[in-house]
C-alpha cells in the first residue's frame, strides 16, 4: 500500500512520546486541549529548529519522496525522506536537530515503522539523519558537512515489539473512549515538570517538600510516606549538607550566612567593580559564520561599572536584528571593561564562553578581553556553595531567585523576564523588520540592564550582611 497523507490529524509520535510520560497529555489533545506551551512561544513566533533543519536535510534528496505519510488505526506517521533502499525495497529518514540518536528519536523511528508496515510499506532501512556539532559554518551551508546519517535499523528494531503492544493497547483504550477520558484527572509520576498537569497544582511554598534543593527522586520517596515540610524531614533523610541549611533556614526564618566564606568572596572583588550579562541566541543552522550549530551566538551585553562612591555607570551593545557585528561587539566591550578591577557574572562559565569566542573572533580585542576574563568573579558561587542561603529562595539558587529574597527586587513588571523570552524575541525580530515591533529591543536592552544591576544590588546586600 502506497503511504498517503491522511485527511485528518491523527495520533503522531509526538503525541505518543508524551503520552508515555504523561497519559492526560493525550486526553488534552483529543478534546481539542493542546498541552500548554512557554507563554512566550505565542506571543514571538518563530520557524522551529527541527522545521529549519528539515528544510535544509531534504534538499540533499532531489529525487526522494519528502514527507509521506501513513495511517494506521487513529496513528498517523510521518517520516522526513523515504528513498530507494539498494537492492531492492525503500528507505526512511528521520531528520532531527539534536546532535546525537536520542532514545525519543528511536521511539519515533518504532512509531513510523509501526504504522508503515501497518500500511503495507516496511521500510528496508531507518536512518535518522542529526546535526554534526563539530561542523562549523564557512560561508555557505554545506548540507553534507552539517549532517551525520546514523543507521538505527537493528536499534529499532530492538524495541518493535514492545512499541507495537503499546500502540496497540492505546488503540483499543482508544476504541473503547474516544477522549480517553479517564486520564483526565490523573496526574502523571511528574506532575510537578509536566506541561500538562503541573497547572493542576498549587504553586508550593518555600518550605514545601518539592522545594527541597535538587531533591530529586528523595522528594518523590517522602512525598509517598506524606511528608510534604522540608522542616518534618527526618535529619537521617538529609543527603547533604545544602538539605540541613535550608532546613535550619525554614525552621528559624532567618537567612544562613558563613560570614567567614561571604568575607573571603567579598575580599576577591577589585575596585572599580563592573557588573556584565551577555544575552545570546542558539540555533541548529548556525546563522552567521565561524559559528557551529547550537553555539550560543552574543546579541546583547550589559555592563554597570561602580565607582567608589558606588555610583554607577552603565553600557551596553546590541547587535542589529539579522546582522552580524559581534567583532565590533568585541572590541565595544573591550573598551567598556577597560580599567576595571573585578568583572562580577552570574553563573560566570557562559560569560568566560562567549569572552572566549569572542577573541577568536576577533584578535585586534583579545588582549583586552583576556584582561576581561582573567577578571571575572562568580557571583554564583557563596549562593552554590550556600555560603548564604535565604528561606525565601525555594531551594534555588539563579539570581531569579536570589535577587527578590536577598533585596526585594524582582524582574515583576518587565516586558522581558528571562532569557528565554529575550531570545526568542531577538530571532522574532531577526526575521521581520524590527520597526513592525516598536519597542522589543528597548525592552531587550532593559531586561539585560536590569540582571546587570540585580547583581549590584545583590553585592550590596552581601557586604551589609558581611559587616
Amino acid at each position: 500500500m502506497t503511504p498517503t497523507i491522511g485527511s485528518e490529524r491523527g495520533i503522531t509520535a509526538s503525541d505518543y512520546l508524551l503520552y508515555r510520560r504523561c497519559p492526560r497529555s493525550l486526553h488534552l489533545r483529543l478534546i481539542g486541549a493542546a498541552p500548554p506551551s512557554h507563554p512566550a512561544d505565542a506571543s514571538y513566533p518563530v520557524s522551529s529548529d527541527r522545521l529549519a533543519v528539515r528544510e535544509v536535510a531534504v534538499a540533499r534528496y532531489p529525487d526522494a519522496l519528502i514527507g509521506p505519510s501513513c495511517t494506521r488505526g487513529p496513528f498517523i506517521a510521518t517520516a522526513d525522506i523515504r528513498r530507494a533502499q539498494k537492492p531492492s525495497g525503500h528507505a526512511m529518514i528521520l531528520v532531527r536537530e539534536g546532535t546525537s540518536v536520542k532514545e525519543s528519536y528511536l521511539r519515533e523511528a518504532a512509531f513510523v515503522d509501526y504504522c508503515f508496515t501497518g500500511c503495507g510499506a516496511k521500510p528496508q532501512r531507518i536512518y535518522v539523519q542529526h546535526i554534526n556539532k563539530s561542523y562549523r559554518r564557512d560561508g555557505r551551508i554545506e548540507p553534507d558537512a552539517m549532517f551525520v546519517q546514523a543507521d538505527v535499523t537493528r536499534r529499532v528494531k530492538a524495541i518493535a515489539h514492545e512499541t507495537a503492544d503499546e500502540l496497540e493497547r492505546l488503540r483499543d483504550e482508544i476504541d473503547a473512549d474516544p477522549r480517553l477520558g479517564r486520564y483526565e484527572a490523573v496526574l502523571c509520576e511528574r506532575p510537578r515538570s509536566c506541561p500538562c498537569c503541573s497547572p493542576l497544582l498549587p504553586e508550593p511554598d518555600a518550605g514545601h517538600v518539592s522545594r527541597l534543593h535538587r531533591g530529586g527522586p528523595l522528594v518523590d520517596e517522602l512525598l509517598g510516606e506524606g511528608i510534604t515540610r522540608i522542616v518534618d524531614i527526618p535529619a537521617d533523610r538529609l543527603r547533604h549538607r545544602r538539605h540541613e541549611i535550608q532546613q535550619a533556614s525554614l525552621r528559624s526564618e532567618v537567612p544562613y550566612v558563613d560570614a567567614h566564606a561571604l568575607r573571603t568572596f567579598l575580599e576577591r572583588l577589585v575596585d572599580p567593580v563592573c557588573y556584565l550579562d551577555f544575552e545570546a541566541i542558539c540555533t541548529a543552522i548556525p546563522l552567521f559564520d565561524h559559528v557551529h550549530p547550537w553555539e550560543h551566538v552574543p546579541f546583547l551585553y550589559s555592563v554597570h561599572r561602580e565607582r567608589s562612591d558606588h555610583s554607577l555607570d552603565h553600557a551596553h551593545y546590541l547587535m542589529e536584528p539579522g546582522t552580524d557585528s559581534r567583532a565590533e561587539m568585541a572590541e565595544r566591550l573591550a573598551a567598556d571593561l577597560a580599567g576595571c578591577g573585578s568583572v562580577v557574572a552570574y553563573s560566570a562559565g557562559f560569560e568566560r564562553g562567549v569572552l572566549h569566542r569572542l577573541m577568536d573572533l576577533c584578535p585586534d580585542a583579545a588582549a583586552g578581553l583576556q584582561r576581561v576574563i582573567d577578571s571575572v568573579v562568580d557571583l554564583l558561587e557563596p549562593f552554590h556553595e550556600f555560603a548564604v542561603y535565604h528561606h525565601r529562595q525555594f531551594g534555588k539558587v539563579s539570581l531569579k531567585y536570589v535577587l527578590p529574597a536577598l533585596t526585594g527586587f524582582s524582574y515583576k513588571g518587565q516586558a522581558i523576564r528571562d532569557g528565554y523570552t529575550a531570545s526568542l524575541v531577538y530571532r522574532h525580530l531577526s526575521g521581520s523588520a524590527a520597526a513592525a515591533a516598536p519597542g522589543l529591543l528597548d525592552d531587550l536592552v532593559s531586561y539585560c540592564e536590569l540582571d546587570t544591576m540585580a547583581m549590584v544590588h545583590v553585592v550590596r546586600e552581601l557586604r551589609r550582611m558581611a559587616s
